[in-house]
């Protein structure tokens, strides 16, 4: 269950990563407001959406992970011991 969470943990930071590199581009439309659709505002939302999701994810499979590891051994796993660590 452990490595099932990291595995599932690491395809969400994957996930994450993508979704912030798309949503660079977005930085180009403060150049050209006028050239801002209702498309393009309702992609810009629905991918900040889901960054906000996924970091969510990521971070809540951290707090899961180092229960089951704690529960099981008594204390967090050193390899996970801070957040960013798979």
């Amino acid at each position: 269950m452990f490595f099932t969470l990291r595995v599932a943990r690491g395809i969400f930071l994957v996930l994450l990563a993508m979704q912030v590199l798309l949503l660079l581009p977005a930085l180009s439309w403060l150049q050209q407001p006028s050239a801002v659709t209702g498309n393009m505002l309702a992609m810009f939302s629905l991918k900040s959406i889901l960054v906000i999701v996924l970091g969510a994810l990521f971070v809540l499979l951290h707090k899961q992970a180092n229960k089951f590891y704690f529960k099981k051994n008594g204390a967090d796993h050193p390899a996970i011991t801070k957040i960013m660590s798979f």
